[in-house]
C-alpha cells in the first residue's frame, strides 16, 4: 500500500492514513500490519514505521492499556502515516466511543457473533443518523481544531474503520449476517478463542477448523493472526495470500481480487512484500 504524506494537522493525518487503508482494501492491495500489546511508549511507532508496516493495532483487551496509554500511543503513528486502530476490551459503547473521541483511526470490537452485536458496533462508530456515537468536536480527535459541525461529521464518519472479530464457533455460524449490517468495513478471525470455543484448542490445521476458516473469509477482506502457522513465519503468509478469495459471498463487502490481511513479525516484512 502506498501512503501519502499530509502537512495538515494530527486529524487531518489520521483521516487521510485510514481513508488510503481502507480505498488499498478496496483496490484489493496486500495491507500489512501488525498488534501491539506491550511497549507502551511513543517510539513504538517509529520502530513499526520503520519496518514498511501500514497499520498498527493497538490491544485493550489482553495488554493493560487504558484510555492515557491509547491517547499517548496514536498521535505519534498517525504523525508516521500509520492507521491506527484499537481493539477494544469489548464491543460495548463506552469502550469504543472513547478511543475513538482520543483519536483512534477505528476499531476491531471482539467476540463479536450476531449480526446485532454487528450492529451496535457500527452504532458505536458512526456520528448520527449512521449512529449513536456522542457528539464532541475540537477535542483530540479532530485536533482541537474549529470547524463547521456538519462536516465534520460526515469527514469522521466517512473516515472511521468499523471492523469486527469472529473468534467463536457462533460467530462463524452467523457470519452472513454479520456481514449483511450496513458500515462494517472489516471481518478479522480470531483464531485463538475460535479454536477454543470450537474443542480444538490451538489445533490450527485440525479439519474442523480449516473449515470454519474457509466458512469465514470465503469473499470477504479477512484478517489472520498466524492462525495456520502461530510462530509467524513466511510460510503462513504464502499461505494466506494464496488463500484469496475467488468469489464473493452475498453481503460481503470485497472484490473477487480482494487480498487477505497479514500480520507477521517485523522482521519477515522485507521478504514478504
Amino acid at each position: 500500500m502506498r501512503r501519502t504524506g499530509n502537512n495538515g494537522g494530527f486529524s487531518r493525518r489520521a483521516k487521510l492514513n485510514v481513508l488510503t487503508l481502507k480505498g488499498a482494501l478496496r483496490q484489493g492491495q496486500v495491507v500489512i500490519g501488525t498488534w501491539v500489546f506491550e511497549f507502551n511508549t511513543p517510539g513504538i511507532a517509529r520502530l513499526l514505521a520503520s519496518t514498511g508496516v501500514d497499520f498498527v493495532v493497538y490491544d485493550m483487551e489482553h495488554s493493560g492499556f487504558g484510555i492515557e496509554s491509547i491517547r499517548n500511543l496514536v498521535g505519534p503513528s498517525h504523525s508516521l502515516n500509520l492507521a491506527a486502530l484499537v481493539r477494544p476490551p469489548a464491543a460495548q459503547y463506552h469502550l469504543i466511543a472513547p478511543v475513538l473521541d482520543v483519536g483512534a483511526s477505528g476499531i476491531i470490537a471482539p467476540m463479536v457473533e450476531t449480526s446485532e452485536d454487528a450492529a451496535r458496533v457500527v452504532q458505536s462508530c458512526r456520528y448520527f443518523p449512521e449512529g449513536r456515537r456522542g457528539a464532541a468536536f475540537s477535542i483530540a480527535h479532530d485536533d482541537f481544531r474549529p470547524g463547521d459541525v456538519e462536516s465534520k461529521r460526515k469527514a469522521s464518519n466517512e473516515a472511521v474503520l468499523c471492523g469486527v472479530l469472529i473468534e467463536t464457533a457462533k460467530g462463524v455460524e452467523n457470519v452472513e449476517e454479520i456481514l449483511s449490517v450496513p458500515g462494517i468495513d472489516l471481518v478479522w478471525v480470531g483464531h485463538l478463542d475460535l479454536s477454543l470455543t470450537m474443542g480444538i484448542a490451538g489445533h490450527f490445521e485440525h479439519p474442523r477448523f480449516l473449515v470454519a476458516i474457509d466458512a469465514s473469509v470465503t469473499g470477504v477482506t479477512c484478517g489472520y493472526s498466524n492462525a495456520r502457522c502461530p510462530k509467524g513465519s513466511t510460510q503462513s503468509v504464502s499461505v494466506y495470500r494464496a488463500a484469496k478469495p475467488k468469489t464473493p459471498r452475498a453481503g460481503s463487502r470485497a472484490s473477487p481480487e480482494s487480498p487477505t490481511w497479514l500480520t507477521l513479525r517485523a522482521g519477515d516484512l522485507a521478504r514478504v512484500k
